[in-house]
């Protein structure tokens, strides 16, 4: 999928796409940056260490990130590593290879400078979480504005496992580290000997195939989101079609991207269900008495910002905190409807309204997760996480059968 990415960036303006991208995510050692090299080598040197290709490292400022997306217009955005990027700069880095153009500035006078940078591209990214996790962990926002819905968060845990590190290190130094900068020349001038550049209806009708074909199944932001691998399924039928690469190696990379879509629509990024409610019972039961505090505490440990509360039932945790308990990658509905589907999940003041008020918290609206108790799972409970304390002790009054939580 990695060579499939190569080829994407050219075909955005063609089909009418913003700036999308995908994000490598997984430990060291497990081909996050052997794919990111492979992208961008039909373009550029592929060794983000050198520094004069379109690979870089995120040891950059927020200030640099204008300047370096703006080059990979029309080819790639190849980013090492999102561990590296300066805390501060993080959020504004983020949004700002997402929105496809700069920030403006003012002068030396104070009058406002347009920003002469622009770009329409797609974007490769690596590190050991996700955007939003890295944004929610540094600084506790979440990240919106329609950003997390332009980029698919694939796993590569494992992918390389059953390749020898010797043939690695040979097809990569040996390979497309000395042999770079030609193919993406070549496909862009195949498509306009083509045709698809002076009329891109065909490519934008195919696009939309695949990415129905693609998005059976689900709704939404993952609707959405199938646009992505869309994009990386047609670049590889294109390489095949054009003559860049044989037809049989182009399969396989649509196939290998299938696939990982596959497992993508099946794991926890996707779907959520256990995987968010491990993560928010989590970040409950680090918070358990210090910032989420009692219903009738006034205060928080420390005088801490509050984050929640509790009762003998139930936490209570505000959209805002809901949606950075999962990490930032679902919205506070999408979430309640997972916790709902595991019964974790108190009933709100009617049919129409999932949140209820706090108890002795007047005005102050929350949704209600189901503390762990004796007999029933819930939040807090030490069998997934939790720690004693978060959940209600065995001795307490088990709900009576058939009792609303």
């Amino acid at each position: 999928m990695g060579v499939g990415m190569g080829f994407c960036g050219p075909l955005m303006d063609l089909l009418g796409l913003p700036t999308i991208g995908v994000c490598l995510i997984g430990k060291s050692s497990t081909g996050k940056s052997l794919s990111l090299e492979l992208a961008v080598s039909p373009w550029s040197q592929p060794d983000p260490k050198k520094g004069s290709g379109l690979a870089k490292t995120f040891r950059s400022t927020a200030n640099a990130v204008d300047a370096v997306a703006s080059r990979g217009n029309g080819t790639i955005l190849a980013y090492d590593e999102l561990n590296l990027a300066p805390k501060k700069d993080l959020e504004q880095i983020i949004y700002t290879v997402s929105a496809g153009v700069g920030k403006d500035a003012m002068d030396v006078n104070r009058d406002l400078r347009d920003n002469p940078f622009a770009w329409s591209t797609f974007v490769v990214i690596t590190g050991e979480k996700t955007p939003a996790e890295y944004l929610a962990k540094e600084s506790g926002k979440i990240l919106g504005g329609g950003a997390e819905t332009r980029q698919w968060n694939v796993g590569v845990v494992g992918f390389n496992e059953a390749v020898s590190h010797e043939f690695i290190k040979s097809f990569r130094e040996e390979g497309f580290r000395k042999n770079f900068g030609h193919a993406g020349k070549l496909f862009v001038q195949s498509l306009f000997d083509g045709g698809y550049v002076s009329d891109p209806n065909s490519l934008r009708k195919e696009h939309g195939e695949i990415a129905h074909d693609l998005a059976k199944g689900v709704s939404g932001k993952l609707g959405r989101t199938a646009e992505i691998p869309a994009t990386i399924c047609l670049a590889a039928r294109l390489v095949g079609r054009l003559g860049i690469l044989p037809v049989e190696a182009a399969q396989r990379i649509e196939d290998a991207t299938r696939r990982l879509w596959g497992l993508y629509l099946e794991g926890p990024v996707a779907n959520g269900n256990e995987a968010v409610k491990d993560r928010i019972n989590q970040w409950i039961t680090e918070r358990f008495g210090t910032t989420i505090c009692g219903c009738d505490d006034p205060t928080t440990a420390r005088g801490l910002v509050r984050e929640g509360w509790y009762d003998d039932r139930h936490f209570y945790l505000t959209d805002e905190n809901l949606v950075r308990a999962e990490g930032g990658t679902l919205g506070p509905k999408e979430i309640h409807n997972i916790l709902n589907g595991l019964s974790l999940v108190g009933p709100g003041r009617s049919r129409e309204h999932k949140k209820r008020y706090v108890p002795k918290n007047s005005g102050v609206q929350a949704y209600p997760l189901v503390r762990a108790t004796a007999d029933k799972t819930g939040f807090g409970d030490p069998s997934y996480g939790g720690v004693e304390g978060a959940g209600i002790s065995a001795i307490s009054r088990p709900h009576a059968p058939g009792e609303a939580f």
